[in-house]
């Protein structure tokens, strides 16, 4: 048994200083990590330019590399990624993963759609206050 596996959440220290380095957004899109023992499908529920999170059936050891593939609508990206956080949550597994390595082709197509989607989500968080401030809706801060 390795460490961390026998609690229900584990996560190692972040591989980089400080937390995450970018803004993460949530995507629910289909995705795969793949280890010595498999292949296993999950969802990605969010993702940044150095990691995501995946909420799978198996729990891989924290600490190992995995190769893992997020299908974005423009197509899939590949990465290898270290597992950094594993947790339960409501019957499934949620795995934390810095992405290590990505080559040129797969860089350039996760930050064109990070880039993407939060154009997406500032647009949506732009057309509720001005909906609100249409309809006489004071602004909280």
């Amino acid at each position: 048994m390795t460490e961390g596996e026998d609690k229900p959440g584990s996560a190692l220290p972040p591989p980089v200083v400080g937390r995450r380095l970018s803004k993460r957004v949530s995507v629910n899109r289909p995705a795969t990590w793949s280890h010595d023992e498999g292949s296993i499908d999950g969802t990605c529920r969010d993702l940044s330019g150095n990691g995501c999170s995946l909420h799978t059936q198996a729990r891989p050891p924290l600490g190992v590399s995995v190769r893992v593939t997020v299908h974005l609508p423009s197509g899939p990206f590949t990465a290898v990624a270290e597992v950094v956080r594993t947790r339960d949550v409501g019957g499934c597994e949620e795995v934390g993963l810095y992405l290590k390595h990505l080559d040129q082709e797969n860089l350039a197509a996760l930050h064109l759609y990070l880039a993407q989607q939060e154009r997406e989500q500032a647009g949506a968080a732009t057309e509720e206050v001005e909906v609100g401030t249409e309809l006489g809706m004071p602004l909280t801060p």
